[in-house]
């Protein structure tokens, strides 16, 4: 699964549906996910786009 669409799915952990009890619960892993594995993963990933994006500029002139 893509870490666009696992953002997208832990960012609604915290929100209805979700019962009302494991809402706190939710948030807290969705928060730890968030900062531990997403963000930098998502930074990575925008990385490597704008280098080969970069690198290919131009190139089908």
């Amino acid at each position: 699964m893509g870490p666009l669409v696992m953002r997208l799915m832990f960012s609604r952990l915290g929100q209805p549906p979700v019962p009302a009890l494991a809402r706190p619960l939710g948030c807290l892993f969705a928060r730890g996910v968030e900062q531990q594995y997403l963000g930098p993963e998502i930074r990575r990933l925008g990385d490597f786009w704008e280098s080969e994006l970069a690198a290919h500029r131009g190139a089908d002139r």
